[in-house]
């Protein structure tokens, strides 16, 4: 009929390789990327990370008195795009990837403690992005505030774990932020093994009986 009923578009290549999409129904490549990121229906599916998550706080907090502590705060799993590169249906190189927001907010002075999309709000009040507990993973930004440029700080543990925040998108494999091993904030695929550390946030006006903050000797909040 002389009219494509799938276009295969091409986001990714290298000199042996390239990594494409189809698209069919008269879809566009926005279309696309809003369908895998910002879609109502993008969160139906529980990664991983969050099933370890749950788990913890389910053995851990759930039911115990000091719950009622918790707060149900926001966890921003940032969706947002700062580099379209070969995502870019006007021209973008695919030799680059896509990259998301955290990843150009390289110091504490463009950290950013708000989240653009409501579909990356994570929280158990959030029909659009919910949680089962009031639990998720620190920001990268959250990270970035405490951790500047130093490795000497309480998020460092001597081991690699992960971050809530994506980097960035290439050939099929997505990327993530985290805590090196060496208390350096770093990046790496989510395909690689690295630690979980569960966060919580406090209700507000909650006081603590004891403790400086320090990974020797915690603040304590129970009465």
């Amino acid at each position: 009929s002389g009219t494509c009923t799938t276009i295969s578009y091409v986001y990714y290549g290298s000199s042996s390789s390239l990594y494409y999409i189809n698209i069919t129904d008269g879809k566009s490549v926005e279309n696309a990327l809003e369908e895998m990121l910002t879609a109502e229906d993008v969160n139906q599916t529980d990664s991983t990370i969050k099933a370890f998550i749950d788990e913890w706080y389910a053995e851990n907090i759930d039911g115990q008195p000091f719950e009622d502590y918790i707060e149900d705060a926001i966890y921003c799993n940032d969706r947002s795009i700062s580099e379209l590169n070969g995502w870019n249906p006007n021209g973008g190189k695919i030799s680059s990837y896509l990259y998301f927001g955290a990843y150009n907010r390289t110091s504490r002075a463009n950290a950013r403690l708000t989240c653009e999309n409501e579909t990356d709000k994570f929280s158990v009040s959030n029909p659009k992005a919910r949680l089962t507990y009031p639990v998720g993973l620190l920001s990268k930004d959250e990270a970035q505030l405490v951790c500047g440029s130093s490795s000497t700080h309480f998020l460092n543990t001597g081991q690699s774990w992960w971050h809530g925040s994506p980097s960035h998108f290439t050939d099929g494999v997505a990327g993530g932020f985290g805590v090196g091993s060496s208390g350096n904030l770093s990046y790496g695929n989510v395909v690689s093994a690295l630690g979980v550390r569960p966060a919580v946030s406090l209700r507000p006006g909650t006081e603590y009986s004891d403790g400086d903050g320090s990974a020797d000797k915690p603040y304590y909040v129970w009465k």
